[in-house]
């Protein structure tokens, strides 16, 4: 069953569990995909960002056991309605840019 239909691997503020999620990163580093942009000598790989993100792009996730990490599909759209939810339901002061932004970000594209 995917991590993330799974209730019982969140936390009580709603991310995955830390010690699922260092079961992962054990299966990450033994694929040498941990920390690719950290210098060797702190356990990385000494990548560049660029250079990084085009290793993890040639990964297929089902080929090294991680095709229940995370949902493949809509991550924008559930980040942006996740942050939306949580700064409109806080009790925190408006930040003007940050309306103007959630108001955006709730409009269909023009076609």
């Amino acid at each position: 069953m995917p991590l993330e239909a799974d209730k019982g691997s969140y936390d009580t503020h709603e991310n995955i569990r830390l010690d699922l999620l260092e079961q992962l990163r054990i299966k990450a580093r033994a694929e040498c995909l941990w920390c690719l942009q950290l210098k060797p000598e702190t356990g990385g790989q000494g990548l560049g960002v660029a250079d990084a993100m085009a290793r993890l792009h040639v990964v297929n996730p089902e080929d090294i056991g991680l095709n229940d990490f995370g949902k493949p599909w809509n991550y924008f759209e559930r980040q942006i309605g996740r942050w939306s939810r949580q700064y409109t339901e806080s009790s925190s002061n408006r930040i003007a840019a940050l309306d103007e932004i959630l108001c955006l970000a709730s409009r269909e594209p023009a076609a």
